[in-house]
């Protein structure tokens, strides 16, 4: 038994506590859609969209679909909470262009990323003590603005991905999800780190138990940010 805490704890240390990211980095994202603009609209869009702040260096890539409306502008502004409206902070520059595949019902997608790489893309940003701090605060948010909506089309505010921190008392494991308040979050589980299965979505801060551990020789953990894909799924053929 004493080695299968020690499997099991081990195994959950990996996969659940620790970060597949340098030391030092934080993870950010941005859940967007229109009805987050001011004022909202119906656009379905959603972006698949990844923030690192290592030290005081701010880097990103959003990747917008190319579905419903063609991408001209992004850019992170703030501080505002939801429902507000704040300055440009950073132009994240022009996007470059990548074509989807069909097959896997891809759609070709806009991309803003750093470094910049004339002629697009734009940073990394260096920001100061207390841009970090208004950042870690979620009061910076990320705006996508069109030809049709050039004040912004799709917006989400910048979050920090929710942290994962997991101990192994009396049989029991337990991952205990902080950062990103608000957030929805789902724990996943796998005996092969391949083949995983939610066991609970929650919304961040929270605690999850799993009483049924030690019916495994091993069991690997991951948390996941609880947002939808960066793409529209494909209508079913006859």
């Amino acid at each position: 038994m004493t080695r299968l805490k020690e499997s099991l704890l081990v195994i959950a240390l990996f996969a659940c506590g620790l970060k597949a990211q340098a030391q030092g980095t934080i993870q950010f994202y941005a859940a967007t859609s229109g009805t987050n603009e001011v004022p909202p609209n119906t656009d379905p869009t959603v972006a698949y969209t990844i923030f690192s702040l290592d030290g005081n260096i701010l880097s990103f890539r959003v990747d917008v679909p190319a579905v419903f409306f063609i991408s001209e502008t992004a850019y992170i502004q703030g501080p505002a909470a939801p429902g507000m409206s704040g300055p440009i902070i950073f132009d994240l520059g022009g996007p470059g262009f990548q074509g989807g595949s069909p097959e896997f019902c891809i759609p070709p997608t806009y991309i803003f990323f750093s470094p910049f790489t004339a002629p697009f893309g734009a940073g990394p940003f260096t920001l100061t003590d207390s841009q970090i701090n208004e950042l870690k605060s979620g009061l910076w948010y990320l705006n996508v603005a069109s030809y049709n909506l050039p004040e912004g089309h799709i917006r989400g505010q910048i979050l920090q991905v929710p942290e994962v921190n997991v101990s192994y008392t009396n049989n029991q494991l337990q991952c205990r999800v902080t950062g990103a308040t608000g957030a929805g979050c789902i724990i996943q589980a796998s005996t092969n780190a391949v083949d995983w299965f939610s066991i609970q979505t929650n919304t961040s801060p929270f605690t999850f138990t799993d009483t049924s551990a030690t019916n495994y020789p091993y069991r690997f953990y991951r948390a996941k940010v609880d947002t939808p894909p960066p793409w529209v799924p494909c209508p079913l053929l006859d």
